[in-house]
């Protein structure tokens, strides 16, 4: 208070024990990183690892270089084992650059997707990269009697294509048909795609070449930007002027589009009808009942039933949900007709849209 941060940082490092705790600083020496023990001090253990593909528990280490940052799974528990991973992955970062690191290593990343800009609406999620090959699990079936709504992606960082495609090809009733670096590659393929939709990167150089391009061409095809992120804070640091408000939901990785989930079963998908579908969904956050009005017939489900519907709305099959719940295919399609029974629905869509309701 007298005398300032510097002084303070100055007389801190004039008096610290040896063995102190390093990287007081904020930005620590090359020499510092190299050393075993401030990695150890950073190993961190990070939440939300639904889409990290990998059952055993292992620490993360946030990496820093040149004002810039990320956050990367480091493969182990075992802290020693950790913190080398850490410190290879740095030294990478130092010698060759953060795209190399990138070539080489698995990162996190938050990938927010922005269904409209005012008031703005974005759900979002953690996912990891994948190096060499790309897990190759079955995707989702089809939704009822309707093909999967295809999906093309334009991402510059073609670091970031396999985990991209991975799921978004797993979001129930889509399809990621492919994912293109550029304009040139995709544009063309894409409208061979009928009833397509389009992701493209809002940050990528050719993002604002790519939306002229689609709207001239493909003025009905749904097109909707969206963004990686380093962390999820940074979502709503990133954006301003927003006079109508905001929506950020947080999504599990195989719930991106619940926005547009009951438009899986259309024919078709236009960006009109999508519109009015994502309207729908967030505008059902902000209902209001009155204290007076009827209770839901949800409340009605018993503890089993909540939990099979909660699946329902997220696209899964019966079939999927038996194996997730450890019980047999014929109980589930039991619960499932006594849920229509009981919320007065006649398909999985209409119980998905009164659990999101209730």
């Amino acid at each position: 208070l007298t005398q300032g941060w510097e002084a303070a940082t100055q007389r801190y490092r004039a008096q610290r024990p040896a063995g102190a705790v390093r990287g007081f600083s904020a930005v620590a020496s090359d020499a510092a990183k190299r050393d075993l023990a401030y990695w150890r001090d950073r190993l961190i253990q990070r939440r939300y690892r639904e889409a990290r593909l990998v059952a055993e528990p292992e620490f993360s280490a946030r990496i820093e270089h040149d004002g810039a940052h990320a956050y990367f799974p480091l493969g182990s528990a075992d802290p020693d084992r950790a913190a080398a991973r850490a410190r290879q992955i740095s030294q990478t970062i130092l010698a060759d650059g953060w795209v190399a690191a990138f070539e080489q290593y698995e990162r996190e990343i938050t990938l927010a997707i922005f269904w409209a800009d005012n008031p703005l609406a974005v759900t979002y999620t953690t996912l990891f990269s994948f190096i060499g090959t790309t897990p190759a699990t079955a995707a989702p079936e089809i939704v009822g009697d309707r093909l999967r709504k295809p999906i093309g992606v334009f991402e510059p960082d073609v670091t970031l294509h396999g985990c991209l495609q991975y799921w978004l090809d797993r979001q129930p009733g889509f399809a990621c048909v492919a994912v293109w670096k550029t304009v040139a590659e995709g544009v063309a393929a894409l409208a061979r795609e009928r009833g397509a939709l389009a992701l493209f990167n809002r940050t990528a150089p050719e993002a604002a070449q790519l939306v002229e391009v689609l709207k001239r061409e493909h003025p009905a095809m749904p097109v909707f930007p969206y963004r990686i992120y380093e962390e999820s804070d940074q979502i709503f640091s990133s954006i301003s002027g927003v006079s109508g408000g905001y929506i950020l939901r947080r999504r599990l990785p195989t719930a991106l589009f619940d926005p547009l989930h009951p438009a899986a079963r259309l024919r078709t998908l236009s960006a009109v009808e999508a519109g009015r579908h994502i309207q729908d969904y967030f505008q059902s956050f902000f209902s209001n009942p009155s204290a007076d009005s009827e209770p839901p017939a949800i409340v009605t489900l018993t503890s089993r039933e909540q939990e099979i519907l909660n699946h329902v709305s997220r696209g899964y099959l019966d079939k999927e949900i038996a194996h997730l719940l450890n019980i047999s295919i014929w109980t589930v399609h039991n619960h499932v007709k006594n849920i229509y029974e009981k919320l007065g629905v006649h398909n999985r869509t209409e119980a998905a849209l009164k659990l999101l309701q209730k």
